[in-house]
């Protein structure tokens, strides 16, 4: 009798690939004669979202601007859509942990966001 083991869903486990939930903070225009719109607020799905923790060397980087328990979510700019991420916007993990972007960018030729994040 030999055993079989499937190893090819590891990768969402070693690499905390995870489906996670983005908001956008929106936006608020108030108009001269008063009348305020808001638009935004939209969630989206993402389903290989990558958490990774900054590192030691990044945080004594950032001059301060990074602290211990920060993370970098890398977002796959196709299931983003076309949203453009900034400061401020939500990542809701699998955890229901809540996370508000810090810093985006776009990186690796614009196939996935960097997301900077601290847990709020």
């Amino acid at each position: 009798m030999s055993l079989v083991i499937d190893h090819t869903l590891d990768y969402l486990f070693l690499c905390n690939i995870q489906e996670v939930t983005l908001t956008d903070r929106g936006t608020v225009t108030r108009a001269k004669d008063g009348t305020v719109t808001e638009t935004g607020n939209d969630d989206v799905t993402i389903e290989n979202a990558l958490k990774r923790f900054v590192t030691i060397q990044e945080i004594e980087d950032s001059g301060g601007l990074l602290k211990r328990g920060d993370v970098r979510w890398w977002l796959p700019i196709d299931q983003v859509g076309s949203a453009q991420l900034r400061n401020g916007d939500r990542i809701l993990d699998g955890d229901t942990v809540t996370w508000t972007i810090m810093d985006a960018e776009e990186k690796v030729f614009r196939s996935w966001w960097r997301c900077i994040c601290r847990k709020v």
